[in-house]
């Protein structure tokens, strides 16, 4: 599971400007189309930063699952359905809200994850973070038992009450008025429920507040929205790449850098943006198709490594261009220079980066 975990999270802060993790996996269709996610409804429910004060509330009397995740990523459609399901078995002993980390970053980042998809259980307020990552095929049977097991820990924290159920019409009407006032392990079973075991004992006495969490304590909207501030002096480059402009995030980001050569956030943006610049675009089956029929083409297993890492795939982009470079001795300038613009895309502690970096220390000399 460590492994797998390793492949799926980019190690990006959620409130970074430049996001990697969906460009490859985006959908066009919005959770209830074809070929979208599924909608919310029955005891499901979507979360903005407006409604998530009431949500927290709401846990003093049911538990809430919050599940952090990107409602256009298709790689999580099948948990999303897992997890509806599963709560709904439930039948209101357990309310799943649904927070896209995309629309709503500021809820993400004040829960201090560091990925998606996460979930998140609220008991009488307090969050108790449970789990990160994609489950496989054997631990997605087993979420039933995992969320049954969540409603226990519940009842024996004296929080018992039946959550709402919600017709998919309910939720669209409370979606629209929200929006007319208005980023560890996967989840092997047996880790989630010690995690939740020790999290609802004497441990889990942080209040929502005081975690960071808005919309406790009067936190409110707007102190979610404070948590996640951006620099002044990174505010034309994040708009560049909230717009798309990549190329144009790269280069202001670059100006940063030179201002505060200190500044790791700045740093670790510039990367992603040229990354995107470069290969955001790109149709992922033909740079793999064209790496495939040009072993030998530095170029193209570039290519090819962009687009791994852009999937979430770091490990695979990371070996990929070693292991060409240790053929190659006449690229391995070229592998170098692109390694090197990869690493402060992930945390500074990533194991990945850690053996990529000795890998090519050695090829080096």
């Amino acid at each position: 599971m460590a492994d797998k975990q390793e492949k799926m999270n980019v190690g990006i802060s959620l409130a970074g400007a430049v996001d990697l993790s969906t460009v490859a996996h985006h959908v066009d269709a919005k959770p209830g189309e074809k070929g979208g996610a599924p909608k919310a409804g029955g005891y499901t429910i979507d979360v903005t930063t407006e409604s998530f004060e009431s949500v927290v509330r709401s846990s003093q009397t049911y538990p809430v699952l919050l599940y952090v995740w990107i409602a256009d990523d298709d790689r999580l459609f099948k948990l999303t359905e897992v997890l509806h399901k599963a709560v709904d078995a439930q039948k209101g002993g357990i309310q799943l809200a649904r927070i896209d980390a995309k629309k709503y970053p500021a809820i993400a980042q004040a829960l201090q994850l560091q990925g998606v998809p996460a979930l998140v259980l609220l008991l009488g307020g307090r969050p108790i973070p449970i789990t990160q990552g994609v489950p496989d095929a054997s631990e997605l049977a087993q979420m039933d038992r995992v969320v049954a097991r969540l409603v226990e820990l519940a009842h024996k924290q004296g929080i018992s009450g039946t959550a709402p159920h919600m017709e998919s019409s309910d939720q669209g009407s409370q979606d629209s008025e929200s929006s007319a006032s208005d980023g560890s392990d996967g989840y092997g079973t047996a880790r989630m429920d010690a995690q939740a075991d020790a999290a609802a004992g004497a441990g889990a006495s942080t209040s929502a507040a005081g975690a960071g969490v808005p919309g406790a304590a009067g936190a409110g909207a707007a102190g979610a929205t404070a948590n996640v501030n951006v620099p002044p002096t990174h505010q034309k480059a994040h708009d560049l790449a909230a717009q798309g402009d990549f190329s144009g995030a790269a280069l202001e980001y670059g100006k940063v850098m030179e201002a505060d050569p200190s500044d790791r956030i700045a740093a670790r943006e510039h990367a992603k943006a040229l990354l995107l610049a470069r290969s955001a675009t790109a149709n992922v089956n033909k740079v793999r198709e064209a790496a495939a029929a040009n072993p030998d083409d530095v170029d193209a297993q570039l290519a090819v490594a962009d687009v791994d890492l852009i999937g979430g795939f770091v490990d695979d982009a990371f070996s990929r261009l070693l292991d060409f470079a240790a053929s190659h001795r006449e690229a391995l300038d070229e592998v170098r220079k692109r390694l090197v613009s990869y690493f402060p895309i992930c945390r500074d502690d990533d194991p990945r980066v850690q053996r990529a970096r000795r890998r090519l220390s050695v090829l080096l000399y």
